[in-house]
């Protein structure tokens, strides 16, 4: 290939260095709090049919019956991945993996031909932090960009072709499928299509894909006649709650840019592509931006006002279409750049891996500080004698235990405080109510960065009905001795 900023052994080492920056992180990764959280309902699916959780029982929003809000596409790709491999924690998070990798796949297929394109795509993909961090954790984000990545790409040569623009549209809704953040991908192409003044029958090809697409979200809710056990389940979502309602919205709206500087996994490419903008001239008007900076525009305005909650898991929906903006700007605007800019240019690319290899360390240390998932459960198991009875876990507890006991989540007590004690349930209140749910383990959790209800490691050893049996630096475990 033909190189202009840097030679080809360069992309090959960088590359090279950066896939296995990342595979050095896969062994053993760390249990990410939505792992469980995903993996329960998939278990469901697969074991009864349906999705529903008992982690999350006793919120009131029927979910123990069956769930009807969830990431709808995702989860049914990971629970057909749990029949065929089992439900243990490396398959739950093999489908971010999968969908990483056609992520850098659609990239290649996108800048394919000679030229320099290719290796400073895949340097900018892989030495994203983002990615590194979301490549294996059992979330639907890499499903996502996927899928809307695969849309704009067919939205692109569409030249206003109606069957081109019936499969974007339906790549857009399975976006939005696979996590309700994915509709941006509908709400940009749908208004590019419109300023573009594409003829209407093409406009409705692609928005009676994606509606038609989007709407299986509703199915099960319609077929079982439970539409409004759907809205009542919407309305009890945590990040409904929190941000959807008068000033909770408008402050999100104001903390948007946190996305984009949540961590270093987001902040170098975020400031990777101010730079070279600033350093290749900004265009002054909206008629001579390219197609993909007029698509990643309306993807940033239709996310500003879709955003439920101001994320850094959010910042990989965009992540490709930075990289194709940045890469097409500064191969373009390299030929005409004065040498100070080019070698400003060049620096800028040679440090921007470090948030890659910053996101790495945390990783590393992660997993050097907390135990295999496997490995402790079955430790604390060992404390819990009686099979088959109602035990009050940290969500992580699912992996290898979750057909021994009948598991209710602390995450569940979390969001029961707030929303039905509003904050005021103290640690005697929390043991009487798992008492009163009939639990007869309590498994604490000492970790202060997840969703859960949190008991003090210096908690008296007796609470109510409860007496400590067992302490780790992680967890406590409680048995039930008096009824």
């Amino acid at each position: 290939m033909r190189t202009i900023i840097f030679p080809r052994a360069f992309y090959r080492a960088a590359v090279a260095g950066l896939l296995a920056l990342l595979a050095s992180t896969l062994p053993h990764r760390v249990v990410h709090f939505d792992d469980a959280w995903g993996a329960e309902l998939s278990y469901w699916l697969v074991q009864s049919g349906r999705v529903r959780s008992e982690l999350f029982r006793g919120l009131g929003d029927g979910s123990e019956q069956q769930a009807y809000v969830f990431h709808k596409a995702f989860i049914y790709l990971q629970a057909g991945l749990m029949q065929g491999f089992g439900f243990g924690l490396y398959t739950v998070k093999a489908v971010g993996l999968v969908f990483s990798a056609v992520g850098l796949g659609l990239l290649m297929r996108y800048f394919r031909g000679p030229g320099e394109a290719r290796g400073l795509a895949a340097f900018l993909y892989l030495g994203c932090g983002a990615l590194v961090s979301a490549a294996f954790v059992g979330r639907p984000e890499p499903l996502v960009m996927s899928a809307g990545l695969a849309s704009f790409m067919l939205l692109r040569r569409a030249r206003g072709r109606a069957g081109h623009l019936a499969l974007a549209g339906g790549l857009g809704g399975l976006a939005g499928l696979a996590h309700l953040h994915g509709l941006i991908f509908l709400m940009a192409g749908g208004l590019w299509l419109l300023l573009q003044r594409v003829r209407w029958p093409a406009v409705l090809a692609f928005g009676l894909a994606g509606t038609a697409t989007m709407s299986l979200y509703v199915l099960d809710a319609v077929l079982n006649r439970q539409l409004p056990v759907l809205l009542l389940q919407f309305s009890y979502a945590p990040v409904t709650q929190a941000s959807q309602h008068g000033w909770a919205k408008l402050a999100v709206l104001l903390r948007y840019q946190a996305v984009y500087f949540h961590s270093e996994g987001e902040a170098f490419l975020t400031a990777l592509l101010r730079a070279v903008v600033a350093l290749a001239g900004r265009p002054g008007r909206w008629r001579r931006l390219s197609m993909p900076q007029q698509y990643l525009l309306l993807l940033v305005l239709s996310f500003w006002g879709l955003c439920a909650r101001a994320d850094g898991y959010y910042f990989l929906l965009l992540m490709p279409f930075f990289i194709i903006v940045v890469v097409e700007l500064a191969l373009t605007a390299w030929p005409h750049l004065p040498p100070w800019r080019r070698v400003a240019l060049r620096v800028l690319l040679v440090l921007y891996p470090v948030g890659a290899g910053v996101r790495a360390h945390h990783l590393w240390r992660a997993k050097q500080n907390t135990p295999w998932p496997a490995t402790e459960n079955a430790r604390l198991a060992r404390y819990m004698p009686k099979k088959g009875s109602v035990a009050v876990v940290p969500l992580d507890f699912f992996f290898n235990e979750i057909g021994h006991y009948r598991l209710r989540g602390l995450t569940a007590y979390a969001m029961r405080n707030h929303q039905q004690y509003h904050d005021t349930l103290s640690v005697r209140g929390f043991f009487a109510l798992a008492a009163l749910d009939s639990a007869e383990y309590v498994v604490t959790t000492h970790r202060t960065d997840v969703e859960a209800y949190t008991v003090p490691a210096d908690a008296p050893a007796r609470i109510g009905a409860y007496l400590r049996v067992f302490q780790t630096r992680w967890h406590s475990v409680y048995r039930r001795t008096q009824d």
